[in-house]
């Protein structure tokens, strides 16, 4: 529906465009983003009349590179797996590659042990899943730490945010353990153990992190949200689950020691650490050099030989860290194993070194242009300004030799300085231009986000009146685990610079049903008969969705399907203990693997109706202790609850729910 065409943008040289010969980042000319979204939104209930040749070849070259992403995963997993050396089978990358990735993992996880390749002192028999657990940690060693694929899909952390795992065995430990008192030397451990802290009561609702999660929608759309984690949710995540992670503010991570040396590094790369020593040190060696009184020859080749160190070791830095930007920006995703020539394709993968295998695993930097990057380096102006540097007092030495007449020194050196002048000006003035552009460019995102808002609300009110006041726009959404008494809130992402038809479909639009009770007692005397009639509909039942997961789907380590409908009930509606957290939850979501074509099926739908029927008459029986008798509304709301199911599922009935 968005007219994407991913063959376009999937290598670097796609992402600029070139003008008159000079090549430019599509990203910063002004309104090009503008401009390609009207494009693509004007164009995309349409298609070309014939796909050009070079559009073929790209289309094709992009798929061979997805494909080739599947085999690489494929071929690493079954690379790790063999270098345990209890299961030794000779596999060979040929059959690897041969095998389907749901063969592989039966294989490797029902693997039985080689009896021939056994050491004296090992088991002949396998633990559970020995291997596959063995291959699984090799697999997660071929990533660095922050470029872990399989954070990307949910719950990964934005710019500014790390990602945090809590150590439930630490927070338990008392303070006669070993581990313990060493943690007290650093001085930040409370004096009795983690667990005695106070703050967990004294501030039960500061946020400690956040979680993020995608919700797949009965219309198939989904919306990404995110739910906060606060000092209340600590404890018990610490004493009933393991390996909780959650994204954390870098700036709320108390580090002393890297609040410290940031002052001295900095936002600097791997090969610039220790510049600012050696530049600190040339200063030093200067001002020495220069209250010692020398003569002007010597403190001229000092001078001299500082900046050129200077020079040369923010020209190795600069170069150094084109390479490793150029890695940053090549995900691990885009890598494929590629056999040089004359390799022996018939080996063993277990014969293949793991450093080879790294190698092989990551693309080669060889198809830099050494010329272009020391213009690129050369370039940079904290490179160029002590070049410049160096030139004025070589010809500055040069003069004091006696090499060149004095006046031609003095003319070359205002010359240099001048050139120094401008070319500081002219990188100064490009980052004005860039803020100038920026300051344009979300000048044009504001605009459009009050447009856009102005629009969402237009439509919330017209939507309204000609769809029913029962259709609610859920601005808030309550993630709940009853096993372990959670209740964490959270709101929707919305992106609010996207086109208003893409926030529309983000957005969580639900249809309220809620059951009153139609009795003489009921209607003649003051009773709550609905949900309605508490203060808390309009605060915070209709405009929250709720959302009961199990502890696995919490922890992401189990999909979150298709929901389908919750069911909320509402307690201690006459107390002031009435709170989102003391209600009842039940979600229904529809099987794993249900497709839209299902919808027209009579037969799954009946039986995806009637496991929904059975999942409410257990839950509120075990959960709310409901009694089935003449004498309670418990039947009447099962079978209105079914109706309302079915008539979601099938479309066929439309009935008014008071």
């Amino acid at each position: 529906e968005r007219w994407e065409r991913q063959w376009e943008n999937d290598e670097v040289d796609e992402d600029t465009i070139s003008i008159c010969g000079y090549k430019m980042r599509k990203a910063d000319i002004i309104l090009y983003p503008n401009y390609k979204r009207w494009i693509t939104k004007f164009f995309r209930n349409r298609i070309p009349k014939q796909v050009s040749k070079p559009e073929k070849a790209e289309m094709r070259k992009y798929v061979w590179a997805e494909l080739m992403k599947c085999m690489n995963i494929k071929l690493k997993l079954a690379w790790c797996a063999s270098q345990h050396p209890k299961f030794y089978t000779g596999l060979t990358l040929e059959e690897a590659a041969s095998m389907s990735l749901k063969t592989l993992l039966h294989t490797i996880e029902h693997a039985e042990v080689n009896q021939d390749a056994l050491l004296e002192h090992e088991r002949p028999t396998a633990m559970e899943h020995e291997l596959l657990e063995f291959a699984l940690m090799k697999f997660e060693d071929t990533y660095e730490n922050q470029d872990e694929p399989w954070w990307a899909a949910s719950d990964q952390p934005i710019e500014g945010e790390t990602k945090v795992e809590l150590d439930a065995q630490a927070f338990w430990q008392q303070k006669d353990s070993e581990d313990y008192k060493k943690r007290l030397e650093i001085g930040l451990p409370p004096p009795e153990g983690y667990f005695t802290s106070m703050a967990f009561s004294e501030y039960p609702d500061e946020e400690v992190g956040l979680k993020r999660y995608m919700l797949l929608k009965p219309d198939s759309t989904e919306t990404p949200f995110t739910v906060k984690v606060q000092m209340r949710h600590v404890m018990t995540a610490m004493r009933y689950t393991d390996r909780f992670k959650l994204n954390v503010k870098v700036d709320a991570l108390e580090m002393p020691n890297k609040e410290q040396w940031s002052i001295v590094l900095g936002d600097k790369g791997k090969w610039e650490k220790y510049m600012y020593c050696l530049d600190r040190l040339t200063v030093l060696v200067s001002i020495i050099v220069l209250s010692s009184e020398q003569t002007g020859l010597n403190t001229c080749l000092t001078f001299l030989l500082m900046k050129v160190v200077a020079f040369g070791s923010q020209a190795f830095s600069k170069y150094n860290t084109l390479g490793e930007k150029e890695e940053e920006e090549t995900s691990a995703e885009d890598s494929y194993i590629k056999l040089e020539s004359g390799a022996d394709e018939d080996g063993g993968l277990e014969d293949m070194p793991e450093e080879k295998m790294k190698v092989l695993l990551k693309k080669s930097g060889s198809n830099r242009s050494f010329v272009l990057d020391c213009i690129t380096t050369m370039s940079d102006w904290h490179v160029m300004v002590p070049f410049i540097q160096v030139v004025t007092l070589f010809l500055l030495l040069l003069g004091l030799m006696n090499k060149m007449p004095g006046p031609i020194v003095a003319m070359s050196c205002i010359c240099v300085s001048c050139f120094n002048m401008m070319y500081m000006n002219l990188a100064t003035m490009k980052d004005t231009i860039k803020s100038v552009r920026d300051s344009i460019m979300n000048q044009i995102a504001n605009f459009n986000k009050t447009w856009n808002q102005f629009r969402a609300k237009t439509g919330a009110i017209v939507g309204e009146i000609v769809k029913g006041k029962n259709i609610e726009t859920a601005s808030r959404v309550n993630v709940v685990v009853s096993r372990l008494g959670l209740s964490l809130q959270g709101s929707p992402d919305i992106d609010e610079t996207a086109p208003y038809e893409e926030q529309q479909e983000m957005k969580m639009t639900k249809k309220m049903a809620y059951f009153t009770r139609h009795t003489e007692i009921a209607e003649s005397s003051k009773e709550i008969r609905s949900v309605t009639d508490t203060p808390r509909y309009s605060k915070d039942v209709a405009s929250t969705l709720p959302l009961a997961l199990d502890i696995d789907q919490l922890l992401l380590r189990k999909s979150i399907p298709q929901i389908m409908a919750t069911i909320q009930c509402v307690n201690h509606t006459s107390s002031s203990l009435s709170d989102p957290r003391y209600d009842s939850y039940l979600t229904l979501f529809k099987p794993d693997g249900w497709e839209e074509e299902n919808d027209a099926d009579k037969e799954k739908v009946d039986t995806m109706v009637n496991d929904w029927k059975k999942k409410v008459n257990k839950w509120m029986k075990d959960s709310l202790g409901a009694s089935f008798t003449d004498r309670t509304s418990s039947k009447n709301i099962v079978r209105e609850i079914e109706d309302l199911l079915r008539s979601e599922c099938t479309q066929d009935v439309h009935r008014r729910v008071r």
